[in-house]
């Protein structure tokens, strides 16, 4: 279909996987140039069709952008092997890719505890309160917290703070935080 094709093609369909494999001299490497250059928040993985025997076509598909090379004419093992090498490369960035966001998720947890402490320190309880709950929303994901007090006899709880998408069921909201808490400075 053509090169034409394909980035018409990129931005309703942003491909983990690209085998491309283009006739005219040169748009394989022009192609995966262009791929590289465009966003995809997943990653990809360019295989590019080659001729055998062309070593300097080869070098300049792989500085291009090319992860690998399948040669051509392509038989029907050697693509089936090499599929299966590239899915256990992208199930490998994937993995890695889980245990970064992990470690990021973990400091920004350590920054809201720290800024927390602080705060707790300085006895300001709205505000710690206020801080408290976005950092609960912000960084554990969740829609809706609410600071419950034991009643004087022990039997109940009743709702003190909070807020999330219920907040109109609740006794009191607490406004947003100041982007100086958020960015991990206050």
């Amino acid at each position: 279909r053509g090169m034409q094709a394909g980035k018409e093609a990129w931005p309703r369909d942003q491909f983990v996987l690209v085998v491309v494999d283009l006739v005219a001299a040169g748009q394989g490497e022009e192609f995966c140039a262009w791929l590289r250059s465009q966003v995809n928040p997943h990653g990809r993985f360019v295989l590019l069709g080659v001729e055998p025997g062309k070593t300097e076509s080869w070098l300049r598909a792989l500085s291009a952008g090319a992860d690998d090379l399948l040669l051509k004419p392509y038989e029907v093992m050697a693509v089936q092997v090499r599929l299966a090498t590239v899915e256990r490369q992208i199930e490998h960035k994937r993995k890695w890719q889980r245990k970064i966001d992990g470690l990021n998720l973990l400091a920004q947890q350590q920054v809201a505890i720290a800024a927390l402490g602080h705060l707790a320190l300085s006895e300001d309880f709205p505000t710690l309160m206020e801080s408290a709950g976005w950092s609960i929303i912000q960084l554990l994901g969740v829609d809706l917290w609410i600071l419950l007090e034991l009643s004087e006899d022990g039997q109940s709880l009743k709702p003190v703070a909070g807020f999330g998408w219920r907040a109109d069921y609740l006794c009191s909201t607490i406004p947003r935080p100041t982007d100086k808490f958020l960015s991990g400075r206050g």
